[in-house]
């Protein structure tokens, strides 16, 4: 379960980054950035980033899952240290 967690975590993340990257290198003189905004001529196009920016919020959810999968696993090799 561990590395299936792990695998699919950096599986994604390194997708989602790779996604979002090539979409901006594809629209290089399409949209304008201002501060921490990104703005996109086309209405479509700001649709399609904001789809990519969302599933950052997946990886965020996933990431946590996997920080429980470590947390309970350490959690029983103390226990296993301790009642030794």
């Amino acid at each position: 379960e561990f590395f299936q967690k792990v695998h699919s975590y950096y599986h994604h993340s390194s997708s989602t980054i790779t996604a979002i990257i090539d979409f901006l290198l594809s629209r290089q003189e399409e949209y304008s950035v201002s501060g921490n905004e990104i703005n996109f001529e086309n209405e479509a196009d700001a649709k399609r980033f904001q789809d990519l920016i969302h599933e950052l919020s997946y990886l965020h959810r996933e990431k946590q899952s996997l920080d429980e999968v470590i947390s309970d696993h350490n959690r029983e090799l103390e226990k296993k240290l301790l009642f030794r």
